[in-house]
């Protein structure tokens, strides 16, 4: 008589209590923590839905889960351990073996292969993880009792030996006092069932017990059930399937059964000297690695996944019915029942929790970047064009003369930036140095020879500092017009405080101007690969790797875009400024006009750009530079199919069906999209780091000064949080006071949060400019305290920021 699963039962009180009030009874997380330690490895764990059972995909690391709905944690613990142990040990092309009847796929003889390979990673993942062995059982003890496998105790007499055999080996040694088995052929297969090894012994297996089953097709029954009179009452076996449970973990704790009969007691001293065999067999964890190749096959699928591409709707329920008319006339009922009742398991509504891969390496980095040489090319064929020869003449002859006045004024800022940045590599050298004995013998100390014994000279051993290198991000957004002209200063500082002290670095400005943005997207994808914006592009405006001549010009255009938004945002501008007189007629190049900030998707192109410059420069300490006023914009796409061009927005499935979450495959790190606003950025760089070693990442995040939100926005970017308000009024007093304060999240090392405005420029005149020759002694005081405190505040900045690089 069939049971039928009642999913109730499987709760105790405090579970039914727990759902009732609608609070989970499952930390998700702490399962998928478990997981991958059972695995020995950062595995992805994805619960989805639509999978009817789990599988387990070797390329990328991860592990597919059923949604399922409000089981108890021990039947959790009891799913994901059965799938870690396939995931570990059933070989990827398993259903592929030689030995495999591929024709019978359709018929109860998966049921079989599934019965036998189940009972050998079963053993083989409680051997390898003997914590799991009472879950196991505690597992198989809840769902046996809620009709799991769709008979009761009283029942499984009336069973062929296929499902006897499906009973005895879940329930392990709890199982033993009520499913008996014949001497002879019957006592043989369970034997063999507790002995299996490698997948090629379970196929064996399985073919055998077929071949027994389709010539014995009347033989449903043990022939001992008639010693079985102490079982025929289905309440008492039900009791004594608890109690032995309680008692014993699995099939290795077989020697309970003592009061069993002479065949059980055979198939327990079986079980037993298996276990032990398997005890001595993998005193460690070497022992996993047989000569079969399961053992580190990383499967694709446990033997139950592939029922599914194999037909499993014909295997379940009405498998036997078939028009051949070889087909078996047995049925594989616990089987067959068991994954009916899985599916009834699954929370057929829940999301389905997706992996978009970052795809660091499969992006063509290289064609989305503008070379400095074709920037400088377009901008003096821009200028040609915008002004007549005579203007465009008469403009870089001013042009050349500013910067230089510019790049002098700068000289004190970068000399002492470069000051601090020398002497805190120099402190960090003689902190790490050692002193040793020469071994020759110090002359001014041979005096004393007879009371001291130390007469030898010293040296002293100064290890080599580790070498620097930076690239620097500048955002080309449309919210920087009026921070610019001062980011830009900034910037140029920078550049020339690398050349100062001669270190590598790179200036890359990022952007997704779509008017010109046409560069050919031809970036080989995977499926379920983020799709960066195909708008993003970088322009590379300078580097320490360009010619003199070509060098100077390069800072004379980023000069220019510093001046022409320094007088596109003043008001009034002032006649006599050399400026204006060009603003009007020369803009930058098109490619620079200010858009959106596309500082995620050009952080996938930074992975090959950083990657690249660390091999060409060969520099300890990468410092990744990203000057910005704000947060990234979300990435929008994935793909979602091998066809070319086929994409779905992030965040967004259907009915909002689905959970998605950035993952680096490399880290086997992930993030989850929160759609429009994702904030991925720190995540981004925290794979970048951990991909490459040596990465420092240094944010330039510019505030506007002025509104009421300047305090929140502050306290945001301080703490990483997106509408925290924890920021103390010192910190912000300190903010105000300095004009600077770092924080350290997001992904950044250090983070600088600047006050934007005329903070952004450092004052280097004397502090008594502007003072009358006859001024005051209350005035030259006032004067200095002025200048002073603008002194210390430069000098706040430049000491913060020479500690993080040195």
């Amino acid at each position: 008589m069939s049971v039928s699963f009642n999913t109730d039962s499987l709760l105790d009180d405090r579970e039914r209590r727990e759902i009732r009030f609608g609070r989970s009874i499952v930390n998700l997380e702490s399962i998928n923590q478990l997981a991958k330690l059972l695995a020995r490895e950062d595995l992805s764990i994805v619960h989805d839905p639509a999978a009817k059972t789990a599988s387990f995909t070797p390329s990328t690391r991860v592990l597919t889960l059923p949604a399922w709905n409000n089981i108890p944690k021990i039947v959790y613990l009891l799913f994901a351990g059965h799938e870690i142990g396939h995931a570990l040990f059933t070989p990827a092309d398993g259903f592929d073996h030689p030995l495999v009847r591929k024709e019978l796929l359709n018929t109860p003889y998966m049921g079989l292969l599934n019965i036998a390979e189940d009972v050998r990673i079963e053993k083989r993942v409680k051997r390898k993880y003997p914590g799991l062995r009472a879950d196991f059982a505690a597992g198989y003890d809840r769902l046996f009792s809620a009709g799991f496998f769709g008979v009761a105790a009283a029942d499984i007499p009336e069973q062929n030996l296929a499902d006897r055999l499906n009973l005895r080996f879940k329930m392990g040694s709890a199982g033993a006092d009520i499913i008996h088995f014949a001497d002879g052929v019957e006592t043989d297969f369970l034997n063999r069932g507790f002995n299996l090894e490698s997948f090629e012994d379970a196929v064996v297996y399985a073919n055998d017990l077929y071949d027994y089953l389709v010539d014995h097709p009347q033989q449903q029954q043990s022939s001992q059930s008639d010693d079985d009179s102490n079982t025929s009452d289905g309440d008492e076996s039900n009791d004594s399937v608890s109690s032995a449970t309680n008692e014993s973990g699995d099939e290795s704790g077989e020697s309970a059964e003592a009061s069993s009969d002479s065949s059980d007691a055979s198939s327990s001293d079986s079980d037993d000297a298996s276990d032990d065999a398997d005890a001595n067999a993998d005193a460690d964890a070497n022992a996993d690695a047989d000569a079969d190749a399961d053992a580190d096959a990383n499967a694709d699928a446990d033997a139950d996944a592939d029922a599914d591409a194999e037909g499993e709707g014909t295997a379940s329920g009405d498998a036997g019915s078939s028009n051949d008319d070889d087909s078996p006339s047995f049925v594989t009922i616990t089987d067959n029942a068991s994954r009916d009742a899985m599916d009834s398991l699954i929370d057929r509504n829940a999301k389905v929790s997706r992996n978009l891969n970052i795809p660091f390496e499969r992006v063509d980095w290289k064609s989305m970047i503008d070379d400095t040489l074709v920037i400088l090319d377009q901008f003096d064929a821009h200028v040609a064009t915008s002004l007549h020869d005579a203007a465009a003449s008469q403009f870089f002859a001013d042009l050349r003369e500013q910067t230089s006045r510019f790049l002098s004024a700068s000289k004190p800022i970068v000399s002492q930036l470069a000051k601090e940045f020398e002497m805190r590599k120099a402190a960090d050298q003689h902190r790490r140095s050692s002193v040793s004995r020469t071994g020759s013998i110090n002359v001014g100390k041979l005096h004393a020879y007879q009371y001291e014994e130390d007469i030898f000279l010293r040296k002293t051993m100064m290890p080599d500092g580790k070498n620097h290198g930076m690239v620097m991000y500048l955002d080309l957004s449309g919210s920087m017009v009026r921070n610019m002209s001062g980011t830009i200063d900034q910037l140029i500082n920078l550049v020339m405080f690398c050349k100062r002290v001669q270190i590598p670095f790179e200036v890359y400005g990022f952007n997704d101007e779509f008017r010109v943005a046409n560069h050919d997207v031809n970036h080989p994808y995977a499926l379920n690969d983020v799709v960066v914006n195909p708008g993003a592009y970088l322009r590379k405006f300078i580097s320490s790797e360009l010619k003199p001549k070509d060098f100077k010009r390069a800072l004379e255009y980023l000069f220019f875009m510093r001046e022409y938004w320094r007088v596109y945002t003043s008001r009034g501008t002032d006649s006599t400024d050399w400026m204006s007189k060009y603003t009007y007629l020369l803009r930058p190049i098109k490619s620079d006009y200010l858009c959106s900030t596309p500082l995620d998707d050009t952080l996938i192109y930074a992975y090959g750009i950083l990657d690249d410059f660390k091999r060409r420069t060969r520099v300890q300490i990468c410092n990744f530079i990203i000057l910005s006023d704000g947060d990234s914009n979300a990435i929008r796409q994935w793909k979602n199919s091998p066809d070319r061009g086929s994409r779905e927005s992030v965040g967004y499935n259907g009915c909002n069906t689905e959970d998605h979450y950035f993952y680096d495959e490399h880290t086997r790190t992930r993030f989850k999209s929160e759609g429009r606003m994702d904030h991925s950025t720190g995540f981004l760089l925290d794979c970048i780091k951990a991909r490459l070693g040596g990465i420092r990442t240094i944010g330039f995040y510019l505030i506007p000064f002025s509104g009421a939100k300047t305090r929140r926005i502050v306290a945001n970017a301080y703490t990483g949080n997106r509408g925290s308000e924890n920021l103390t009024d010192a910190q912000y007093e300190t903010f105000k006071k300095d004009g600077v304060i770092v924080s350290y999240n997001a992904g950044y090392d250090a983070r600088f949060l600047i006050k934007a405005g005329k903070s952004l420029d450092f004052d280097d005149g004397d502090i008594l400019d502007g003072v009358a020759d006859n001024a005051s002694l209350s005035k030259i005081r006032t004067a200095f305290k002025t200048g002073s405190k603008k002194k210390v505040s430069s000098r706040v900045f430049i000491n913060k920021f020479a500690e993080t690089i040195s």
